[in-house]
């Protein structure tokens, strides 16, 4: 009945529910509200809206949305107090029939708990719940669906604030999204479906920094499942104005492509920060940037990824994109790993480390390098990157497996690159391959050729003036990769069945015929042998004065 709560039969039995808690293990962190106890819960079908129970409710209250409870909301609810609940029996939902957000929580130590909101797409500036300027708030349960332009569920200038367990259907902009002034801000085991989203850009969780001086710290996002039908990543933090988000996680998160999109994950200008564990379904959708997205950050650790389903002709999969001091390791990859610059101000790509990584190029993917390290700008720094033990599998006519390509020789350095322990088979043209000023690089033990490395093609161990090299059973010539290489260099090559070990394979202990029958300035010099080694490769080691 309007105007107060009557102590009905059906009113004191709901007395008896207590406020909402939520269990922390000793040790643990959760952001989220403290527990609201003993509180008698306002029974929203009694009063004439749910604004209405909301007043009265007050703070330290809670409503109550009795199963079969169905309202319509013409204008924005607001939840402004201290200590309130708002807890959803199933069976009870709440339609937003009006462009605007339709749950605007801006209190303290707030649960909305199970609800579920409907409203009709809109290209408003519009969401179903938005929570601006609150602390410690937890949204568990229920469903958002047709959303507005601003998505299911927003959040701005707040902290200590959990989304959990929720399910966000449709859409236009964002199904989760968070935006400027941000700390402690979770979203997790969330279900998120865009495939029904009124726009084609559509963003399902993202957490972005766009005012001046505004911020966004302790981050996490994990154990979402995500259906992606819009044209951008499943998941993206980024600084887009504002300053750049530190302290992120995301992790253990699974997306599945239901249209082309740019990919799965992206940190954009973010320091200090974890991507692992995620799970990118690619369904056989185009992508046009990549899987895994590094831009212009730092500090941040990509292991354990995976991307699988890329269609026969895709290239992409992780990028380190004007990026430094970063760690990719541990991923399991259908497309490159791109070290490079996109503009003038992502130039530089120093200090990174490109780690035990397994990356199939598909079948189509042409004259791409699967380990790609590009230093394309005036003065930009590349150097001091490390590529370790990594697994390539490349296909037919792919260029190269590992590429050092500096394309402004004159200001910018690929200086003091590692690559060491990589094994790459089933290569074109080269397993490396460098440019001429790609200087101080150290070749040690990089197996390549075929589906087995090192059983067909070369191996090579060294720093460019020197090292060794192996032609596979079967061979009768190889092309060396060495910068140190000149027009007028005296290369002196030398049968040394000892060397095995180093290139991780047996030599052969025949010693064939064998002559330098070519050098490419810069790049490389080639070999051949007067018949082809039986079983074992034939190993030898090189030196270069020039």
């Amino acid at each position: 009945m309007p105007g107060g709560v009557q102590m009905t039969a059906t009113n004191i039995a709901l007395n008896s529910l207590i406020a909402l808690s939520i269990p922390i293990a000793q040790g643990q962190t959760v952001a989220g509200p403290r527990a609201v106890a003993g509180l008698a819960p306002v029974n929203a079908s009694l009063y004439p809206s749910l604004a209405a129970a909301v007043t009265a409710a007050g703070d330290n209250g809670t409503i109550l949305l009795p199963p079969g409870y169905n309202t319509t909301i013409a204008s924005t609810v607001k939840i402004s107090g201290t200590n309130v609940q708002l807890l959803c029996q199933n069976g009870s939902t709440i339609t937003k029939n009006f462009r605007g957000t339709g749950l605007l929580v801006t209190g303290r130590n707030i649960v909305v708990d199970n609800c579920s909101i409907t409203g009709a797409p809109s290209s408003s500036n519009s969401d179903d719940l938005q929570i601006n300027g609150a602390s410690d708030v937890r949204v568990s349960g229920g469903s958002y669906t047709n959303s507005g332009a601003q998505g299911g569920i927003t959040i701005y200038r707040s902290s200590r604030v959990r989304v959990t367990g929720v399910s966000v259907f449709g859409g236009a902009t964002f199904g989760i999204f968070a935006q400027d002034n941000l700390d402690e801000i979770e979203i997790d085991s969330n279900i998120v479906d865009t495939t029904s989203a009124t726009v084609s850009q559509t963003l399902a969780i993202g957490v972005h920094t766009f005012a001046k001086e505004a911020y966004a710290t302790h981050i996490k996002i994990h154990d979402n499942k995500i259906i992606q039908g819009g044209d951008d990543f499943c998941i993206e933090v980024g600084a887009f104005g504002g300053l750049r988000p530190t302290g992120i996680e995301v992790a253990n998160n699974m997306c599945k492509a239901a249209a082309t999109s740019t990919g799965m994950v992206s940190l954009a200008s973010v320091s200090n920060g974890v991507m692992t564990g995620n799970i990118f379904d690619q369904n056989n959708q185009t992508i046009t940037v990549e899987a895994f997205e590094l831009a212009a950050s730092n500090n941040i650790t990509a292991s354990a990824n995976i991307q699988y389903g890329a269609p026969s002709k895709n290239i992409y999969g992780m990028s380190v994109n004007g990026s430094s001091n970063n760690v990719v390791s541990g991923n399991q990859l259908q497309g490159r790993i791109y070290l490079g610059g996109s503009t003038s101000a992502m130039a530089n790509n120093y200090g990174n480390r490109i780690t035990e990584n397994q990356i199939q190029m598909q079948s189509d993917a042409k004259s791409q390098a699967a380990i790609w390290l590009q230093c394309n700008f005036t003065s930009a720094n590349c150097n001091g990157n490390y590529i370790g033990g990594n697994r390539i599998i490349a296909a037919s006519g792919v260029n190269s497996g590992i590429y050092l390509e500096n394309d402004v020789c004159a200001s910018a350095t690929v200086d003091s690159t590692i690559v060491v322990g990589n094994h790459i088979g089933g290569y074109g043209a080269q397993a490396f391959s460098a440019s001429a000023c790609a200087t101080n690089t150290v070749l040690v033990g990089n197996g390549a050729g075929g589906a087995t490395p090192g059983t067909n093609g070369y191996t090579m161990f060294g720093t460019g003036a020197g090292g060794a090299f192996s032609v596979a059973a079967g061979a009768t010539m190889t092309t060396v990769s060495t910068p140190a290489v000149t027009a007028s260099s005296i290369i002196t090559v030398t049968p040394n069945s000892a060397v095995g070990s180093i290139l991780n394979l047996t030599c052969n202990s025949a010693i064939p015929i064998y002559q330098v029958v070519a050098i490419n300035p810069g790049k490389s010099f080639a070999v051949k042998i007067g018949s082809a080694p039986v079983k074992d490769p034939a190993c030898f080691t090189y030196s270069i004065v020039n």
